[in-house]
């Protein structure tokens, strides 16, 4: 379980220099200049004025590279069979089979990577909400599935 949780420390921290690397080049820059369109920063009637931008603009390129970074690191697990950390610590992956299973199941993982790296290219703050939104909805719905199973173990059988 300490390994486990451990390689997915060491794939967060990938995809943090990921995105700090990204953030130091031409990526980091396409981004950045996609989110002021999409989050149309410095135009009338928009939500994003005075400190807010400036505190996003604080952390340069590097807050707008992440979602691409952390994407790249949820689509390593298919493509190699293991994430990075998994991988480096020698942990077996858990519960999925197949490498089409593996894929599904790393496409379903990344979708709010997928849903904000395409919200910048797009330039759609709308579109952000509604795949964090899903997401959310997602997570709470599997979260309770997880529950559920675990509440019925439980329950003695009558």
């Amino acid at each position: 379980m300490i390994r486990r949780v451990a390689a997915r420390v060491i794939d967060v921290g990938l995809a943090l220099l990921l995105g700090f690397i990204f953030a130091l080049g031409p990526v980091g820059t396409l981004f950045a200049r996609r989110a002021v369109v999409m989050l149309r920063i410095g135009e009338p009637g928009t939500l994003w004025k005075g400190p807010i931008p400036m505190l996003m603009g604080i952390a340069g390129t590097f807050v707008y590279a992440l979602p691409l970074a952390f994407l790249l690191v949820a689509l390593a697990a298919p493509a190699v069979g293991a994430s990075p950390g998994e991988l480096l610590l020698r942990v077996r992956p858990r519960g999925v089979e197949n490498r089409a299973a593996r894929w599904r199941q790393a496409i379903v993982l990344a979708t709010p990577w997928w849903g904000l790296t395409a919200a910048l290219l797009i330039g759609s703050w709308q579109f952000a909400v509604v795949v964090l939104g899903a997401t959310a909805l997602a997570a709470l719905f599997r979260t309770a599935r997880m529950l559920g199973r675990t509440w019925s173990a439980r329950q003695p059988r009558g």
